[in-house]
């Protein structure tokens, strides 16, 4: 079986919407393990790490944890980076799922399952 490089790239749209969370979740730990490795006397454990790139990634930075290693602190530009666009990204599906519930309610083709009610249309 030859699978083509078009057939992997319309089967990745396809499931685009569908492998959102889960990449971020895994890029999140993947960015914290590597962190982790690359500071151990900066982060004690593994969650610290976790908390420190989900801070980063936001771009809020407390500043309780820092890098101070020339190989830390380009990977902690790189996050900012992908953290802009991690983030824009996240809320950007957010406010989608809303606009698309809302058109659906607002154009009745809302499932509707309650009981003892009158939906009047028109």
């Amino acid at each position: 079986m030859r699978i083509t490089v078009k057939k992997i790239i319309y089967y990745l749209i396809k499931l685009r919407g569908r492998i959102f969370i889960p990449f971020a979740i895994l890029y999140i730990l993947v960015a914290a393990y590597v962190a982790f490795s690359i500071e151990p006397q900066t982060f004690e454990s593994f969650l610290t790490s976790v908390y420190w790139v989900l801070t980063t990634l936001a771009t809020v930075g407390f500043g309780d944890y820092a890098p101070v290693t020339d190989l830390g602190k380009a990977f902690t530009i790189g996050l900012y980076i992908t953290g802009i666009g991690l983030v824009s990204l996240f809320i950007g599906k957010i406010i989608k799922s809303v606009y698309l519930i809302e058109k659906r309610k607002v154009g009745g083709k809302m499932k509707y399952t309650g009981k003892n009610h009158i939906i009047l249309i028109g």
